[in-house]
């Protein structure tokens, strides 16, 4: 079971970031960072999730919680 790294728990509005579990929610961590954290953080997920998952989270749940302006990246 791994943590979110303490420099990003100031993107996490509404959860409680010391108790967020890369394993149960991972979906809610990704959400999270993509959308509010900065790019270290996405650093982060990628070595944490693997760009795959990443992927699959984007194609599957992302695309339509995630900004447009984040997805393409402007």
């Amino acid at each position: 079971m791994a943590r979110v790294p303490k420099e990003f728990h100031y993107v996490f509005q509404e959860a409680d970031p010391k108790q967020l579990d890369t394993e149960r929610d991972s979906e809610p961590i990704m959400e999270t960072i993509l959308e509010e954290g900065p790019l270290e953080g996405v650093h982060w997920l990628r070595k944490t999730f693997g760009d795959e998952q990443i992927k699959q989270f984007i194609i599957t749940k992302g695309r339509h919680t995630l900004s447009a302006m984040k997805i393409v990246g402007k």
